[in-house]
Protein backbone atom coordinates (compact mmCIF):
# COMPACT_ATOMS: atom_id res chain seq x y z
CA UNK A 1 0.00 0.00 0.00
CA UNK A 2 2.75 2.20 0.65
CA UNK A 3 4.67 1.51 -2.22
CA UNK A 4 1.45 2.19 -4.40
CA UNK A 5 1.22 5.66 -2.71
CA UNK A 6 4.49 6.24 -3.56
CA UNK A 7 3.81 5.66 -7.03
CA UNK A 8 0.91 7.26 -7.66
CA UNK A 9 2.44 10.87 -6.07
CA UNK A 10 5.82 10.47 -8.43
CA UNK A 11 3.50 10.41 -11.54
CA UNK A 12 1.66 13.58 -10.69
CA UNK A 13 -0.77 13.21 -13.51
CA UNK A 14 -3.70 15.67 -13.79
CA UNK A 15 -7.11 13.96 -13.77
CA UNK A 16 -6.01 10.18 -13.65
CA UNK A 17 -7.35 7.72 -11.17
CA UNK A 18 -5.26 4.88 -10.96
CA UNK A 19 -6.90 1.36 -11.39
CA UNK A 20 -5.80 -2.27 -10.25
CA UNK A 21 -5.17 -2.61 -14.17
CA UNK A 22 -2.61 0.67 -14.36
CA UNK A 23 0.66 -0.46 -15.11
CA UNK A 24 4.16 1.22 -15.38
CA UNK A 25 6.07 0.99 -17.94
CA UNK A 26 10.03 -0.23 -17.30
CA UNK A 27 11.35 2.96 -18.71
CA UNK A 28 10.33 4.71 -15.88
CA UNK A 29 12.59 3.28 -13.84
CA UNK A 30 16.90 4.05 -13.86
CA UNK A 31 17.78 0.61 -13.29
CA UNK A 32 14.71 -0.57 -15.93
CA UNK A 33 12.67 -2.20 -13.16
CA UNK A 34 11.18 -1.22 -10.05
CA UNK A 35 13.46 -2.36 -6.84
CA UNK A 36 11.88 -4.07 -3.67
CA UNK A 37 14.21 -1.93 -1.15
CA UNK A 38 12.26 0.95 -0.24
CA UNK A 39 16.06 2.70 0.16
CA UNK A 40 16.72 2.72 -3.99
CA UNK A 41 15.79 5.78 -6.21
CA UNK A 42 14.03 2.73 -8.13
CA UNK A 43 11.27 2.16 -5.32
CA UNK A 44 8.98 4.70 -7.24
CA UNK A 45 9.47 5.25 -10.58
CA UNK A 46 11.50 8.62 -11.04
CA UNK A 47 11.88 8.75 -15.22
CA UNK A 48 8.48 11.06 -17.01
CA UNK A 49 8.20 12.86 -20.09
CA UNK A 50 7.41 15.73 -18.00
CA UNK A 51 10.37 15.77 -16.37
CA UNK A 52 13.89 17.04 -17.31
CA UNK A 53 15.79 13.82 -17.73
CA UNK A 54 18.71 14.87 -16.34
CA UNK A 55 21.64 11.56 -15.98
CA UNK A 56 23.34 13.09 -13.48
CA UNK A 57 20.74 13.21 -10.96
CA UNK A 58 19.51 9.56 -11.75
CA UNK A 59 23.36 9.05 -11.34
CA UNK A 60 23.33 10.81 -8.17
CA UNK A 61 20.49 8.76 -6.75
CA UNK A 62 22.22 5.80 -7.63
CA UNK A 63 25.47 6.72 -5.84
CA UNK A 64 24.11 8.16 -2.44
CA UNK A 65 22.44 4.80 -2.71
CA UNK A 66 25.82 3.39 -2.95
CA UNK A 67 26.90 4.76 0.05
CA UNK A 68 24.03 4.31 2.20
CA UNK A 69 24.74 0.41 1.67
CA UNK A 70 27.83 0.71 2.40
CA UNK A 71 27.22 2.21 5.66
CA UNK A 72 24.94 0.02 6.44
CA UNK A 73 27.36 -3.43 5.74
CA UNK A 74 30.17 -1.43 7.57
CA UNK A 75 27.38 -0.82 10.59
CA UNK A 76 26.65 -4.26 10.28
CA UNK A 77 30.28 -5.69 10.45
CA UNK A 78 31.63 -3.31 13.12
CA UNK A 79 28.48 -5.05 15.53
CA UNK A 80 29.10 -8.25 14.80
CA UNK A 81 32.64 -7.94 15.64
CA UNK A 82 31.89 -6.52 18.56
CA UNK A 83 29.46 -9.17 19.15
CA UNK A 84 32.31 -11.82 18.24
CA UNK A 85 34.87 -10.11 20.70
CA UNK A 86 32.41 -10.18 23.77
CA UNK A 87 31.36 -13.87 22.97
CA UNK A 88 35.44 -14.10 23.15
CA UNK A 89 35.99 -12.37 26.18
CA UNK A 90 33.05 -14.47 27.94
CA UNK A 91 34.86 -18.06 27.13
CA UNK A 92 38.44 -16.74 28.15
CA UNK A 93 37.16 -15.37 31.27
CA UNK A 94 35.97 -18.78 32.34
CA UNK A 95 38.84 -20.79 31.10
CA UNK A 96 41.31 -21.20 33.56
CA UNK A 97 44.92 -20.30 32.29
CA UNK A 98 48.15 -22.22 32.72
CA UNK A 99 48.96 -20.20 35.59
CA UNK A 100 45.70 -20.78 37.50
CA UNK A 101 46.23 -24.58 37.11
CA UNK A 102 49.65 -25.09 36.98
CA UNK A 103 50.40 -28.36 34.80
CA UNK A 104 48.31 -30.71 33.23
CA UNK A 105 48.90 -33.18 36.06
CA UNK A 106 48.01 -30.66 38.85
CA UNK A 107 44.30 -30.58 37.68
CA UNK A 108 42.36 -32.15 40.13
CA UNK A 109 39.03 -34.60 39.62
CA UNK A 110 36.95 -31.67 40.93
CA UNK A 111 37.92 -29.59 38.40
CA UNK A 112 37.81 -32.07 36.01
CA UNK A 113 34.14 -32.82 37.51
CA UNK A 114 33.34 -28.88 37.50
CA UNK A 115 34.82 -29.09 33.80
CA UNK A 116 32.35 -31.95 32.97
CA UNK A 117 29.21 -30.31 34.64
CA UNK A 118 29.88 -27.09 32.71
CA UNK A 119 29.90 -28.63 29.33
CA UNK A 120 26.90 -30.71 29.86
CA UNK A 121 25.33 -27.74 31.07
CA UNK A 122 26.65 -25.64 27.40
CA UNK A 123 25.12 -28.78 25.31
CA UNK A 124 22.09 -29.13 27.04
CA UNK A 125 21.74 -25.41 26.33
CA UNK A 126 22.94 -25.13 22.95
CA UNK A 127 20.26 -27.71 22.03
CA UNK A 128 17.48 -25.92 23.55
CA UNK A 129 18.70 -23.09 21.97
CA UNK A 130 18.56 -25.14 18.69
CA UNK A 131 14.91 -26.20 19.09
CA UNK A 132 13.83 -22.87 19.82
CA UNK A 133 15.73 -21.62 16.39
CA UNK A 134 13.75 -24.62 14.60
CA UNK A 135 10.45 -23.07 16.01
CA UNK A 136 11.13 -19.97 15.38
CA UNK A 137 12.08 -20.48 11.83
CA UNK A 138 8.80 -22.71 11.11
CA UNK A 139 6.88 -19.52 12.68
CA UNK A 140 8.56 -17.22 10.17
CA UNK A 141 7.48 -19.66 6.84
CA UNK A 142 3.94 -19.96 8.23
CA UNK A 143 3.91 -15.69 8.83
CA UNK A 144 5.29 -15.49 5.12
CA UNK A 145 2.69 -17.18 3.84
CA UNK A 146 -0.35 -15.33 6.00
CA UNK A 147 1.56 -12.36 5.05
CA UNK A 148 1.45 -12.98 1.27
CA UNK A 149 -2.18 -14.13 1.36
CA UNK A 150 -2.91 -10.79 2.98
CA UNK A 151 -1.09 -8.88 0.22
CA UNK A 152 -2.97 -10.14 -2.43
CA UNK A 153 -6.30 -9.59 -0.29
CA UNK A 154 -5.55 -5.90 -0.26
CA UNK A 155 -4.44 -6.37 -4.22
CA UNK A 156 -7.65 -7.46 -4.96
CA UNK A 157 -9.77 -4.80 -3.00
CA UNK A 158 -7.59 -1.96 -4.51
Amino acid sequence: MVKRAAWIRAIRTENWTPTTASVVCSKHFIAGQPSTDPNLPDWAPTIFSFKRKNGKQDECKMARYARFKERREATVEVVISQSQSEIHADTDASIPTTKEVGTISDVTSSHYDRLSEENSALQKKLKDTEKVLATMQKNQKVLAIVNEQLRKQVTIQD
